[in-house]
């Protein structure tokens, strides 16, 4: 089985909008393919994983700069690997990829966040040396388009 990773096209929108949704979040093809556009500055990058050319998963990352620390942060926004390949190290791949990605840009810590519900994936990443460090708060903006 040979599992490639390369970035995100356009072409790759319909695959995404399917994964984003596997993670309970509605995306249609035209949103993904719009998120996928948004991924292409330097300080963003969308990877996808395929196997024999069909996506079986990606990670978004972006990297940015933060007052209290002395070098840029890296943050995993998104990741999924298709439920019905799981268990294949896909998920690893693309975690190593991020992992090169944030060295090469000089980060100083990668964070991410993780629902509090999916138990199992919390113990994939303190298997793979990450920490659970701090809460996370949200609040909801009702009208988040500005006029």
């Amino acid at each position: 089985m040979k599992i490639s990773i390369h970035v995100a096209t356009p072409h790759d929108a319909a695959a995404i909008a399917d994964l984003v949704s596997q993670l309970g979040y509605l995306a249609s093809e035209q949103d993904a393919a719009a998120r996928i556009a948004s991924h292409t500055s330097p300080s963003y990058l969308l990877l996808i994983a395929k196997k024999e050319d069909q996506p079986v998963g990606y990670i978004a990352l972006h990297v940015y700069q933060v007052l209290h620390f002395p070098a840029p942060e890296g943050r995993i926004t998104s990741f999924c690997v298709d439920k019905k390949s799981q268990g294949l190290g896909i998920g690893n791949d693309l975690l190593q990829a991020a992992e090169n990605f944030f060295r090469e840009k000089g980060c100083y810590r990668i964070v991410f966040n993780s629902n509090l519900k999916r138990i199992s994936t919390h113990q994939y990443y303190l298997n793979r040396g990450y920490q659970f460090t701090s809460k996370h708060f949200t609040k909801l903006i009702e009208n988040p388009v500005a006029t």
